[in-house]
């Protein structure tokens, strides 16, 4: 009864979703490739809640956007092939990215245009006289 009366008082959700917002506002800010692998493994990690105000979305995100320095720095690298929830989570982000495009489009090649056969008329040439 205390922690209902305790968490109503100050509202954890609404703080929650604050820091959440301030550390996403925050994530572009971030240049160390290293930084943003340890934002994600704590994030990830079994002790953060579920519901987290869209911090994990945010983190793949800079993930997906600083791969090519994150293979770059040989430290954040490691950490990042370390950390199999990271991968498994930017590996399923990848996933669904694939399956919001229409299976028809992705699979399906463009149909070949027909060739439209055009009709000449026999041309006369005059003599110019």
């Amino acid at each position: 009864m205390l922690f209902v009366a305790n968490s109503v008082k100050y509202n954890l959700e609404s703080i929650k979703l604050k820091a959440a917002e301030a550390i996403i506002d925050r994530l572009p800010f971030l240049h160390d490739a290293m930084g943003v692998i340890d934002i994600a493994a704590v994030i990830y990690d079994e002790s953060c809640p579920q519901i987290d105000c869209g911090l994990r979305k945010a983190i793949i995100s800079q993930i997906q956007s600083r791969l090519p320095t994150i293979m770059e720095d040989e430290a954040a690298w490691e950490a990042y092939a370390g950390n199999k929830t990271v991968l498994k989570a930017l590996h399923e982000c990848h996933c669904a990215s694939l399956e919001d495009v229409s299976s028809d489009e992705a699979l399906t090649p463009p149909a070949t245009p027909n060739k439209v056969e055009k009709k000449y008329r026999a041309q006369t040439r005059s003599s110019g006289a």
